[in-house]
């Protein structure tokens, strides 16, 4: 056992949650398992999570989101200094991270954090270093939330998909269909795209809308009929309605109204899985079923109206801490000395299409495409050799990207210039110049 708990986090619009690793399985902590995703300055002091969300009700505009923060969005703190995202978010995580230690009392590292498919490449460099203050190990992980879930399903289930499984992920922010290839070693992801328009958030600003409507009432009370609406959204998998009240009296949004907003979007989500199924090259034996997670996914009823779309009931995955839960299983297998499964490694890619090359040879072990975007477990080509050189490198040009992470994943290594000529794998080698050394766990 590590001399210190793995973290798993996800960030999901504005919500933080929390997964800890027991030593058997990711766990969560009664009143630390999930945190608002705000920070605020006022009168030159830090303000976080629910703190922080006291201050939004007073002073909105020293508040900002972490999906702001990571937009580069500034605070100006009463004596002009300026608070950068950057400096915003440390000062987050930091503060969480102190908050686990003093609940756990004992030392923890953040390891791993899920994201929406849609942050950038820039963003997710920003939460990496932002969080490094947090980790005790090189650095914290990025992770996409539905590769995390699919992560977490593929280590705690008994069922196994025969052939491809696709995900529908319905998050705060987007929906994000996902298509894999699961077995018992390996996680690959064959193809995603992202849907903002079918996301709860858009959902709930077309039932804001509506009320509106329905009461004309001004749109000067859309923000406080959406407060209330986003407040109260996770009732209604308990209740079928719940009460919004603005200046013309009370009016109800039901849990029918949310499931009629999403039937509107079928069509679109028809045509995103049918060019998903297309363009991905399927296993022999084909689509063998479809799961579904998110914050929609709640709602009972929700498979009924999506089966037209995958001819079929999809699987509805209960839990909302499933993506922290697949990050916590990823911290731990990065610090805990789980033995690799045989010619798979774990490769970190974000956002770009490479290849991983043995840089003495010009072997490539692996394809990795631009969806792969965190430590994925794939399946090589060939074999990696102890005491050998590789290299991540982009499909075209000359580039020095981030090496495969250490461990008792790679052999002995060093990371060296190379440049591949063209995508048919045509390799030159440079000046070779020893960059770094990581010694073989």
């Amino acid at each position: 056992m590590a001399e210190f708990l793995p973290v798993g986090l996800e960030l999901d619009g504005g919500t933080v949650r929390v997964s800890i690793w027991d030593g058997q399985k990711p766990g969560h902590i009664p009143g630390a398992s999930e945190f608002p995703a705000l920070v605020g300055i006022a009168d030159e002091q830090f303000f976080w999570g629910a703190e922080a969300q006291k201050l939004q009700l007073k002073l909105p505009d020293c508040v900002l989101t972490l999906e702001e923060c990571l937009a580069e969005k500034a605070l100006i703190g009463a004596g002009l200094p300026i608070y950068t995202g950057a400096v915003l978010l440390e000062n987050y995580w930091i503060a969480l991270h102190r908050t686990l230690e003093a609940r756990l009392e004992m030392p923890c590292s953040i390891e791993c954090i899920a994201v929406p498919w849609q942050i950038s490449y820039h963003a997710r460099i920003l939460l990496s270093n932002s969080l490094n203050e947090c980790c005790y190990t090189e650095r914290t992980h990025v992770v996409d939330s539905a590769a995390c879930i699919l992560y977490q399903y593929q280590h705690h289930t008994n069922f196994r998909f025969r052939g491809a499984v696709m995900l529908c992920h319905l998050g705060a922010g987007g929906a994000e269909l996902t298509l894999a290839k699961l077995d018992s070693d390996t996680l690959e992801i064959l193809n995603s795209v992202w849907m903002p328009d079918c996301s709860a958030q858009a959902i709930q600003n077309e039932l804001a809308e509506l009320c509106l409507i329905l009461t004309r009432q001004s749109r000067e009370q859309l923000p406080h009929l959406l407060q209330q609406l986003r407040y109260q959204f996770g009732a209604l998998a308990a209740v079928d309605g719940v009460t919004l009240y603005g200046s013309a009296g009370p009016t109800e949004i039901s849990r029918q109204d949310v499931l009629n907003a999403l039937e509107k979007r079928l069509p679109r989500l028809s045509l995103a899985f049918e060019a998903l199924c297309t363009d991905a090259v399927l296993p022999e034996e084909g689509l063998g079923g479809v799961l579904l997670s998110g914050a929609l996914a709640a709602l009972p009823g929700v498979e009924d109206t999506l089966s037209p779309v995958f001819e079929g009931r999809p699987i509805v995955l209960e839990g909302g801490s499933r993506a922290a839960d697949g990050a916590c299983l990823i911290a731990a297998k990065r610090i805990i000395a789980l033995p690799p499964a045989r010619s798979s490694l774990l490769l970190n890619c974000a956002g770009t299409d490479c290849y991983l090359m043995e840089v003495d040879t010009g072997r490539i072990l692996a394809a990795i495409p631009h969806w792969a975007t965190f430590p994925i477990e794939v399946e090589a080509k060939e074999l990696t050799r102890p005491g050998a050189a590789y290299q991540v490198v982009l499909s075209t040009g000359e580039h020095e990207l981030e090496v495969v992470p250490p461990g008792p994943y790679l052999a002995e290594g060093a990371v060296r210039l190379a440049v591949m000529i063209d995508v048919d794998h045509n390799i030159h080698l440079q000046t070779v110049q020893k960059k770094s050394h990581y010694p073989y766990n």
